[in-house]
């Protein structure tokens, strides 16, 4: 049973779990990959529904490693429904493909890791070709919105697979806070880093925040070319990864 559907689903794909019962998120690519006669799981991620759980007897528990700590500080699962399988996303950027990698090897499928970093390394080339020199001397920033701010991404998921696309990809972890460096965050008013990118690719494209006049006068922004960064695609592991490469290389066509 997987309890998350970003990375908790993605290993379970990859692993061939015989998935039960899944989290489920309408919008996400990887329900098109959910084995036929998989349960919709009742509640959220935010409050899982432990009745829900306990009504499709699981053997097992697979949930992303940063749930697993929200739901253990809030209190609201244990391992006393079934065993868990705590899944390791990494710490860093990068450090997913490492992270995917050793965890499949532990459950004796290396093979599998193999097999899917060599797919992610064609759907790189595929994306690449399609990308082309439209950001060649160019960069981009992996942006979001919300809560009065914009923040920019430094040492993420997204931005590691930005990365091996060999795209310029806009950083400023040196002004991050110091518990968070993977992103740094902006008022309203100190937007003048984003002017450095020439394509924005954008979490929360709706959010209120994304409508302010400083937003809105960001070159990029004013010039047309801004992507949006689905929730789905913003985290995850090698599937969600090929995914994200295409869905990038799609959405910089703008700048053509």
């Amino acid at each position: 049973m997987v309890l998350e559907a970003r990375g908790a689903l993605d290993f379970a794909l990859l692993a061939e779990y015989p998935i039960v019962a899944t989290n489920w998120d309408p919008k996400s690519q990887l329900m098109r990959q959910v084995p036929a006669g998989a349960a919709r799981l009742g509640g959220t991620n935010n409050e899982p529904n432990a009745e829900s759980i306990l009504s499709h007897d699981p053997d097992l528990l697979v949930v992303g490693k940063g749930w697993w700590n929200y739901y253990q500080d809030k209190g609201l699962l244990g391992t006393d429904i079934a065993p868990v399988l705590v899944v390791d996303e990494g710490t860093t950027g990068p450090s997913w493909k490492q992270a995917m990698t050793a965890q499949l090897t532990a459950l004796d499928r290396r093979e599998v890791a193999e097999r899917v970093i060599a797919r992610y390394n064609a759907e790189l080339a595929q994306a690449r070709a399609k990308i082309g020199g439209l950001l060649e001397g160019k960069s981009i920033a992996i942006a979001g919105a919300d809560s009065g701010q914009i923040w920019l991404q430094n040492n993420t998921f997204a931005v590691s697979v930005a990365q091996d696309l060999g795209l310029n990809v806009l950083t400023d972890a040196a002004h991050a806070a110091p518990d968070r460096k993977d992103s740094t965050f902006y008022s309203l008013e100190e937007l003048a880093i984003f002017d450095q990118a020439d394509f924005v690719l954008l979490q929360n494209p709706d959010a209120v925040e994304a409508e302010s006049p400083t937003w809105k006068r960001v070159r990029a922004v004013q010039d047309g070319h801004v992507g949006h960064l689905r929730y789905d695609l913003n985290n995850g592991l090698a599937l969600t990864a090929m995914a994200l490469a295409a869905d990038i290389a799609e959405q910089v066509q703008v700048m053509r």
